[in-house]
């Protein structure tokens, strides 16, 4: 029997960036596991991706065009520390 581990916010606040074949590039994607994510990965057969930020909201939820949108960003130093950019 497999293990249910319960995602945290510094899995799906993050944000994954992905180049796909055609060279189109696909930022603020955000799971909310990582069933999600490995489905996505063999659906979309990225031929790069990048693990990127995490931030304070739901990263699927901004968008590019927003101007807003790296506002809440949240930087993580080390294990256990944070500075919000606000």
């Amino acid at each position: 029997m497999r293990e249910t581990t319960v995602p945290t916010r510094q899995f799906t606040h993050r944000e994954f960036a992905l180049t796909l074949s055609n060279d189109a590039y696909l930022r603020y994607q955000s799971f909310n596991n990582a069933d999600e994510l490995k489905a996505e990965m063999l659906r979309l057969g990225p031929s790069r991706f990048e693990i990127g930020p995490m931030y304070s909201g739901r990263v699927s939820t901004k968008s590019s065009n927003s101007r807003n949108a790296g506002a809440n960003l949240v930087r993580t130093i080390g294990n256990s520390q944070k500075i919000e950019k606000h």
